[in-house]
C-alpha cells in the first residue's frame, strides 16, 4: 500500500542521508553514544510516522462520515462503540505494521549507507522479492516480513489487508520477532561501522 511505501522511503532516506550528506561523523563527535543517537533518531522518525498515520486516519474518517451522511448512508454502526473499537484496533495494527516497515528501512539504511541505494533497495524489496517468493513457495511466503506486517492489519479489517492464514496471534508474534531482528542487526552493524565521512 501507499502508506507502507511512504513510511519506508521516509525512514530509509532520512537515516541513510546522514552518511550521504556527511553529517554522521559530526553528529557522533557531539554524541559519542552511537546507539543512543540511533535510538533517538529512530524514535523521532517513528513519531513522525505515527502522527502522519493518525492525521491520515482521522481526516479520512471524518471525510467519509460527512460524505456518507450527505448521501443518506447511515453511519450509526461506524460511530457505535463496536465501530470505534474496530477503528482503534485498526489504528493499533496499522501502527504496528508501519513500525515494522520503519525498522526494515532502518536496517537497509544502516547496511547500504547511501540515500539512493537505501530507497531503491527498500522499494525493490517490498515490490518484487516477496511477490516472487509467494509464487514459488506460497506457504513460506506467509512468514516474510512485509506480508506478516500486512496480515496484522488485515486481521482487523480484511478489506485493507489479507487475513492472516496463520492466525492473528502467530502473525503478531512473528511481526514482533522480525522487528526485534531488524533492530538487533541494525544496532550491531551501526555500532561497529567505521564512520569516515
Amino acid at each position: 500500500s501507499l502508506i507502507i511505501a511512504i513510511a519506508l522511503i521516509m525512514v530509509s532516506a532520512n537515516i541513510a542521508a546522514e552518511w550521504s550528506q556527511g553529517t554522521l561523523r559530526n553528529l557522533l563527535v557531539r554524541e559519542p553514544g552511537r546507539l543512543r543517537w540511533l535510538s533517538g533518531k529512530m524514535l523521532a522518525l517513528l513519531l513522525g510516522v505515527f502522527v502522519s498515520l493518525a492525521l491520515t486516519l482521522v481526516i479520512s474518517a471524518t471525510f467519509v462520515i460527512a460524505v456518507a451522511q450527505s448521501q443518506g448512508i447511515s453511519t450509526a454502526a461506524w460511530t457505535s462503540p463496536e465501530g470505534i473499537h474496530i477503528f482503534l484496533s485498526f489504528f493499533g495494527n496499522e501502527a504496528l505494521c508501519l513500525a515494522g516497515i520503519s525498522f526494515l528501512g532502518l536496517l537497509i539504511a544502516v547496511l547500504v549507507r547511501s540515500t539512493g541505494a537505501a530507497v531503491g533497495i527498500a522499494l525493490a524489496y517490498v515490490l518484487v522479492p516477496e511477490g516472487l517468493i509467494a509464487v514459488v513457495w506460497p506457504e513460506g511466503s506467509e512468514w516474510l516480513p512485509v506480508r506478516v506486517f500486512n496480515y496484522v492489519v488485515g486481521a482487523t479489517v480484511p478489506s485493507v489487508g489479507p487475513t492472516p492464514p496463520q492466525g492473528y496471534p502467530a502473525a503478531l508474534g512473528v511481526s514482533l520477532l522480525w522487528m526485534a531482528g531488524f533492530v538487533a542487526v541494525s544496532a550491531v552493524v551501526f555500532r561497529r561501522q567505521d564512520v569516515k565521512a
